[in-house]
């Protein structure tokens, strides 16, 4: 087992006092991330990525995630990944087009999806899915979003219910895993899921056609600011269906 110094062991002790440390005016994080502490660096740096406690600063932030990433912090690999893949935390002098870097994004992400990460399993699907700095693979899309979706990411339970729903080759259509998915991730709030349900419950589509179902999620959807389900609340109450 590798040694830790005390800094470390102090760093969830810290971490956990930091709201209380800003109130005197120190500011251990920061201390911590310059001492090399992986946990702090990447704490530090999405911070800075969100604004939290900090001035935003999403191109400091990518540069305190990299160091973590560079450790073998897991949740650093994939976060890098997806910067890279989605090109944030760029400086502003780089032009769009020269932002998006998909060897980098392919690199980190795999490293994170070795590691089991659940949203690495997702972002290297979207990659395989879009031919994205990668040959187009529907099927390799089609098997990380399955791993993200068995280890419970609730946007992977819904394209893989998607990808039941329409039948995207090669994978056949069949509601009935469709429906299972889309309850997963709608286990979890997940919206775009709700609504293919209230849809299927409407259309009846995999389930024996339940209108009051239906327009009972599409209330709740318009309630949540779904526009679409919204419409179709007024729709259902017009027609009966």
């Amino acid at each position: 087992m590798l040694f830790k110094s005390p800094s470390y062991f102090l760093y969830g002790f810290l971490l956990f006092s930091i709201t209380s440390a800003f109130a005197d005016g120190t500011q251990p994080l920061p201390s911590l991330a310059d001492e090399g502490l992986p946990d702090a660096q990447y704490d530090y740096g999405m911070r800075l990525i969100n604004g939290h406690d900090y001035k935003q600063d999403p191109v400091a932030g990518r540069q305190w995630i990299e160091k973590a990433a560079k450790q073998g912090k897991t949740e650093a690999e994939t976060q890098l990944g997806k910067m890279c893949l989605e090109g944030e935390g760029i400086p502003a002098n780089v032009a769009p087009e020269d932002s998006h870097d998909y060897k980098c994004a392919k690199k980190w992400l795999k490293k994170g999806a070795a590691n089991g990460d659940k949203k690495a399993y997702y972002y290297l699907a979207s990659m395989y899915e879009n031919g994205l700095g990668v040959q187009q693979n529907i099927t390799k899309a089609f098997k990380y979003y399955q791993k993200a979706a068995v280890a419970g990411d609730s946007n992977a339970q819904n394209m893989v219910g998607n990808y039941y729903y329409y039948g995207i080759t090669p994978i056949q259509q069949n509601y009935t895993s469709a429906k299972d998915w889309f309850e997963k991730a709608a286990e979890q709030d997940n919206l775009a899921a709700k609504n293919k349900l209230a849809g299927m419950y409407r259309l009846g589509m995999g389930v024996p056609v339940d209108t009051n179902k239906a327009l009972d999620m599409y209330k709740h959807l318009c309630k949540k600011g779904q526009q679409t389900s919204c419409f179709a609340v007024s729709d259902i109450s017009e027609k009966g269906k």
